[in-house]
């Protein structure tokens, strides 16, 4: 992921809770979704830190509904403290 500053994910076949749990706050999701022109391309990781964030990157409860459904559960909820989101489009 470039433009990510110490960010490693690893894709493996059942593989949750293979890696130990940290503090760094951030939060990768990996989501369906349709590029948004000049905004967010397919496969491309965007760093959000609010759903005012996500609307910038055109994604909204009209364009990308489902992605930003997920997204806005997360900062709304917010079980523990959550600096930033990374999020990344595979297509639909």
């Amino acid at each position: 992921m470039t433009g990510l500053p110490n960010v490693s994910i690893s894709l493996v076949r059942n593989g949750l809770g293979l890696v130990a749990e940290t503090n760094d706050n951030t939060v990768a999701m990996i989501l369906p979704g349709v590029a948004v022109v000049d905004k967010i391309a397919l496969n491309e990781p965007k760093a959000i830190y609010s759903t005012d964030g996500a609307n910038e990157l055109g994604i909204s409860t009209t364009s990308n509904a489902n992605a930003y459904r997920h997204i806005s559960g997360l900062f709304s909820a917010r079980a523990h403290p959550c600096g930033q989101s990374i999020v990344q489009y595979l297509g639909d």
